[in-house]
């Protein structure tokens, strides 16, 4: 791989030449870009004012690993690959290393770290090319990928899978996780294809899923959270254990409309959630 000196004006103008190109040429309306604090911050400003004078709305996510305020002030990246969610998920859904309090900490101490507009466009994660799968991760538990698919997309930020999460493909670290995909519709797991559409339609039609804010409710036993938007609400509740949790909020008792099976359910002092299980609910009016 070559090394250019991205301070310089005539590598600066190349390198934006051919970014203005192919969003020209192929309408490519965001960029996903590679290690990219091994790039100067003179390039990346460069990089977005041209970028974004061709399309306002193109997305310009980075790849950093680490804590990244340098780069997300406005003015460079409009977000990141969500790595440090990805390591709090994991300790979480699947090695059980936290409990939902530390959970919690975690998540509220990473929505501190950036501007709410920032935290919006943060590319959250479960795996990617660079890591095991997730699926692997979970030592083949389908049920625990689905708790961490549901908490990724009703989540704040954009919620990423990597090609072939939604069908089961599995995968150790480098090279494991970059095997070719999974194209017979026979060998797939059109089960887990399914919950995928379903967890993207239950996003794509609840606003407050995608622009709402986020409050924890609950973090000790179940892990209650809610999205917000101008009246709207959203409760979620994940059960991470391997042990049946009851509902001993009173404030959450009710009515309300279960999204995932487009029921009115209730809620009451007999609710119990069975282990590895969620509810994504509206309270009914």
């Amino acid at each position: 791989m070559p090394k250019l000196n991205t301070s310089n004006p005539e590598v600066i103008s190349y390198l934006l030449k051919a970014a203005g190109y192919w969003m020209k040429k192929a309408k490519i309306d965001g960029w996903r870009l590679d290690v990219c604090d091994e790039v100067s911050h003179v390039f990346w400003k460069k990089f977005r004012q041209y970028v974004k004078s061709i399309n306002s709305d193109a997305i310009i996510i980075g790849e950093i690993y680490h804590q990244s305020s340098a780069f997300l002030r406005g003015d460079e990246i409009d977000g990141i690959m969500n790595y440090p969610l990805r390591e709090a998920v994991l300790g979480f859904f699947v090695e059980r290393s936290i409990d939902g309090m530390s959970f919690a900490d975690k998540i509220v101490s990473k929505l501190m770290l950036y501007p709410d507009n920032i935290n919006r466009s943060m590319l959250n994660l479960i795996d990617s090319h660079d890591t095991e799968r997730f699926l692997t991760s979970c030592g083949g538990r389908v049920e625990q990928l689905k708790l961490a698919e549901v908490f990724q997309f009703t989540y704040i930020g954009i919620p990423y899978f990597y090609y072939g999460d939604e069908v089961g493909l599995d995968g150790g670290k480098d090279p494991g996780c970059r095997k070719c995909m999974i194209w017979e519709p026979d060998r797939q797991n059109t089960g887990l294809l399914e919950f995928y559409k379903r967890l993207i339609k239950i996003r794509k039609s609840n606003k407050a899923l995608i622009y709402g804010g986020y409050r924890q409710i609950s973090a000790a036993g179940l892990f209650v959270f809610e999205r917000m938007l101008e009246g709207d609400r959203i409760v979620v509740f994940l059960n991470s254990s391997d042990d049946a949790m009851p509902l001993n909020s009173s404030d959450l008792f009710g009515k309300y409309t279960d999204l995932w099976i487009d029921k009115t359910i209730t809620l009451g002092a007999d609710t119990v959630f069975q282990p590895d299980t969620f509810k994504i609910l509206k309270p009914a009016d």
